[in-house]
């Protein structure tokens, strides 16, 4: 009985899916990590106005927390890399990697202990935000070169992009579109 063309394929184990849940832990603690330190911190904080890393900064006294958030992300971003390169392919582990990393090194070097400090600091934070950014741009473009997005559903199998009837491009790939994560 054919259903739908596309062959499932084999199940992961459970390593695999273990390290996957890195993509939704290290997101999850640095959140949480946040939310709790501007909640707590006694200084004057502003998620709009002010930068994350603020919560961080020496002399805070939600920095234990929120260094720990940016080490939670710093080290289950670079797990969820490994799943990256296994079932997606392409870049976006190797750029998911760097977000990672360079977000552990945002953590090593706290805002106001120096002048040179932050400048490392801000330039560790660039890097990670780049790189945050070419993760989903690394995946997006897997999706439209392949028209295959895999994912993991209960079976596990890949999925091809969604195609809409008035477009022979899959939706991630049309310009204004951003559901490649799907």
């Amino acid at each position: 009985m054919r259903t739908s063309g596309i062959r499932a394929s084999p199940s992961p184990s459970t390593n695999v899916r273990s390290a996957a849940l890195g993509g939704v832990i290290g997101p999850a603690v640095f959140i949480g990590a946040w939310t709790i330190s501007a909640a707590i911190t006694t200084r004057e904080y502003s998620t709009i106005d002010d930068a994350i890393s603020g919560l961080a900064a020496v002399g805070a006294d939600s920095r234990p927390l929120m260094t720990a958030g940016f080490i939670g992300f710093g080290v289950a971003v670079p797990v969820y890399a490994a799943v990256l390169r296994r079932v997606v392919g392409g870049a976006a582990w190797l750029t998911a990697t760097a977000t990672g990393i360079a977000t552990l090194a945002v953590s090593a070097t706290p805002l106001d202990r120096s002048t040179t400090t932050d400048t490392w600091h801000a330039v560790f934070a660039g890097i990670g935000y780049v790189t945050l950014a070419a993760t989903h741009c690394s995946r997006r473009a897997r999706c439209c070169s392949t028209g295959i997005v895999p994912w993991a559903d209960s079976a596990s199998s890949p999925v091809r992009c969604r195609r809409s009837r008035w477009s022979s491009r899959p939706a991630a790939c049309r310009p204004g579109c951003s559901n490649a994560w799907v």
